[in-house]
């Protein structure tokens, strides 16, 4: 009767097989973390906007005409309003940043006046 060789792996079949796994979990790692800083930037631009356009609807709601801006820990906003030559008109410009970071909006509104 022929003899068998021991079940079981190599040395080799062991290191190939925990090289593949650890370069897979830093893969899901490094995923985890590109999501993570996607959704901290996502979460910074929504605030700036969002806080545009509250601005700019209250503005609108004021009536306010002029310019002037407003810096905050968290955003810094910048806006004009503008009356047409006839009155019917008014625009509202808003340009907003994260304080931390690029991510920025610009916001234009028209408002007609009765």
């Amino acid at each position: 009767m022929p003899e068998r060789a021991p079940a079981g792996f190599t040395l080799v079949e062991v290191i190939v097989a925990l090289t593949l796994l650890s370069v897979g979990v830093l893969a899901v790692a490094a995923s985890g973390l590109a999501a993570a800083r996607l959704i901290t930037s996502a979460h910074r631009s929504e605030f700036v906007n969002s806080t545009a356009l509250t601005l700019a609807d209250s503005l609108g709601a004021a009536g306010a005409v002029g310019s002037g801006h407003l810096e905050t820990a968290d955003v810094y906003l910048t806006w004009s309003s503008t009356l047409s030559a006839d009155s019917l008109l008014r625009t509202i410009v808003v340009r907003g940043r994260s304080a931390n970071a690029a991510d920025s909006v610009n916001i234009t509104t028209v408002r007609i006046i009765r």
